[in-house]
């Protein structure tokens, strides 16, 4: 079997099949099928999973979730420590 996820040394995007997922521990775990909830700003990934011959199944419905920071925490984030206000 190959690699999960494909080309790139077996952790990236490639245009070989799903064999499982690598999660960010590194552990593998095999499956027959993915599913990528990518959400609505994925525009380049689903262009090049069309590319690689992906199936690709839109749903009829849609889950979303809003989570809120104080701006200081996302300036910290987004610029760093030393330019946060």
């Amino acid at each position: 079997g190959s690699a999960a996820g494909g080309g790139r040394g077996g952790g990236g995007v490639g245009c070989g099949g799903v064999a499982g997922v690598v999660l960010a521990s590194g552990e593998r775990v095999l499956a027959d099928a993915v599913v990528l909830a990518a959400g609505h700003s994925a525009r380049e990934l689903y262009q090049e999973l069309l590319r690689c011959g992906a199936t690709l199944a839109p749903k009829d419905f849609a889950v979303g979730f809003r989570i809120e920071h104080p701006q200081g925490v996302v300036d910290a984030a987004q610029y760093g420590e030393e330019l946060a206000v």
